[in-house]
């Protein structure tokens, strides 16, 4: 009788303690809040990002891509994709893909348009992009420039290992709370380690930034005089309609 007590008593702790590591690992794995599944509707609403039927479908906890952001960052521009385009091949990895054709065209359009620099000889468009990258391409499709750009291949080092340019586009994010420092401390010679710039960043981070950076977007009526906004002057092209593949790790396409 005793052993037998004592034997349950065993699988109870046993299974208390599988429960806790399953709890505790599905709180590791979606960071992410109830707030950024609204955010993420907010903006399939504003044609930022493709509608989803489903919370899943936005895979919000999943690294996202080079090229994904630049997808958003066109959007927030209000440059639609065309429906035909021929690649000018500005980046060697950059060229036709028919898994995934609106990449190259997105890509081009936004060095034409100066939201990244041509001056690169690749993009890596598949690959996960960090957050400071990320955070500088958005500003940039939104007209926010800081007072003195520095190039981000000019990468003068500051007492704390951080890039100069790092702190200073932080700091102007900072400023317009496209951002929210991590403490009270607000230190300039600290404010580039709390957000981790290097870290790879997620859906939900991106779109709390995006979020965050619609109230400063170029209004629509000017996108004809963008060049004397932000010395970039947009193409007339059509808006393309491009799918992508449900519940497959292919890079979500902007959805016009």
């Amino acid at each position: 009788m005793c052993t037998s007590i004592y034997r349950n008593m065993h699988i109870i702790k046993y299974m208390r303690f599988i429960l806790l590591f399953f709890l505790l690992a599905s709180l590791l794995t979606f960071a992410y809040t109830k707030e950024d599944v609204a955010t993420a509707g907010y903006l399939a609403e504003k044609w930022i990002i493709p509608q989803q039927s489903t919370t899943g479908g936005y895979r919000l906890d999943e690294n996202i891509t080079r090229a994904e952001v630049i997808g958003i960052a066109l959007k927030i521009r209000w440059i639609p994709i065309p429906a035909k385009y021929t690649c000018k091949k500005y980046f060697t990895d950059v060229s036709d893909d028919p898994n995934n054709p609106w990449i190259c065209p997105a890509v081009e359009i936004a060095a034409d348009n100066k939201i990244i620099s041509k001056t690169n000889k690749t993009f890596r468009p598949l690959e996960s992009i960090t957050k400071i990258e990320a955070l500088g391409i958005l500003m940039r499709s939104a007209g926010i420039w800081l007072r003195q750009e520095a190039s981000l291949s000019d990468r003068k080092t500051t007492n704390d290992g951080t890039d100069q340019w790092q702190k200073d586009l932080l700091l102007s994010a900072y400023s317009k709370r496209i951002i929210e420092p991590l403490s009270t401390e607000n230190k300039k010679d600290t404010v580039s380690l709390k957000f981790s710039p290097e870290q790879k960043a997620t859906r939900y981070m991106i779109y709390r930034m995006v979020k965050n950076i619609l109230p400063f977007q170029i209004e629509k009526k000017y996108t004809t005089t963008l060049d004397s906004v932000c010395g970039a002057k947009p193409q007339g092209i059509q808006t393309a309609s491009i799918g992508w593949k449900k519940n497959s790790t292919q890079p979500l396409s902007p959805s016009s």
